[in-house]
């Protein structure tokens, strides 16, 4: 981390989707495996929700995970992302 706490983007080595029919979990690992920040939101399974609404549920998930971390929500968060979702 920064002095101000914040997590610089390239230290994120992972971004983590668990997508599912009730809820879609992000986490943000550094290269040790270390969470640097999570974001939960709604389902992130096509047939639970459809298309459109599964990716915006990730992207929010995203985003409140990329907050935690103190990334900024616009900029390339991860080296690796993977993405198990539902359906």
């Amino acid at each position: 981390m920064s002095e101000t706490g914040a997590v610089e983007a390239r230290r994120v080595a992972v971004l983590a989707v668990d997508g599912g029919n009730s809820k879609t979990e992000v986490a943000l690992l550094d290269a040790d495996g270390r969470l640097l920040g999570g974001g939960r939101a709604g389902p992130g399974s096509w047939h639970a929700v459809g298309m459109r609404r599964m990716v915006a549920n990730i992207d929010a998930a995203r985003r409140r995970a990329a907050a935690e971390a103190g990334i900024p929500p616009d900029q390339a968060i991860a080296t690796v992302g993977v993405y198990c979702l539902a359906g």
